[in-house]
């Protein structure tokens, strides 16, 4: 049973990733008419979704034993900040994978290839979204002295292209569905479940 809740930025935000993917991702509705032909799972939806934590306090590492921060405010010294690079780089690579990825669509070697392609780019936005709702949704990010976090966030990354993201291995551009592939098994962390997709 999927104990997820699903959550929608709010509406500044929601818009601006909507505009920013029908600027960069305008395949998305396709991909929606067609998904049921392709895969056998509950439609797509651009939505946070939040889990229960499996355990209330943290399980490795020198915070062993500790309760989790749940919100900015609770975060000290160098966390803050660290956590903010994290979620800004985390973002970057999301945004910066679907323009990586369209890049090879057209040479997709069939409909289900490109297909393919089209749910890793709707599945990069939907974690883009994600990133973004964790730091809209808390409002103590002003508390703990980081004024407009959200908003001074999604205003650069949703400006970056190809070249300019936080990380250099999202700024490689594709040029065929093998680049797609390599890049997906041997840099990108999901690549494991793209490739058996794929």
């Amino acid at each position: 049973m999927d104990s997820n809740q699903e959550f929608q930025l709010p509406a500044r935000y929601h818009q601006a990733l909507q505009d920013w993917q029908r600027r960069n991702f305008a395949e998305l509705p396709l991909l929606q008419e067609h998904w049921g032909r392709f895969f056998d799972q509950q439609p797509y939806q651009l939505c946070a979704k939040v889990s229960p934590l499996k355990s209330s306090t943290i399980e490795v590492g020198m915070f062993k034993g500790k309760a989790y921060v749940e919100r900015a405010v609770e975060m000290r010294g160098n966390m803050l900040y660290s956590a903010l690079r994290i979620i800004r780089a985390q973002c970057s690579t999301e945004l910066g994978s679907i323009q990586q990825h369209l890049e090879t669509l057209d040479s997709g070697i069939d409909e289900r290839a490109q297909f393919s392609i089209l749910r890793i780019c709707a599945e990069e936005l939907r974690h883009a979204y994600q990133m973004f709702w964790v730091l809209s949704n808390d409002p103590s990010w002003a508390a703990a002295g980081i004024r407009n976090v959200a908003d001074e966030t999604m205003d650069e990354l949703l400006e970056m292209r190809t070249g300019t993201h936080v990380l250099d291995a999202f700024n490689i551009p594709f040029h065929d569905p093998l680049d797609n592939m390599v890049f997906s098994f041997l840099i990108d962390r999901v690549g494991k479940y793209q490739l058996s997709m794929q």
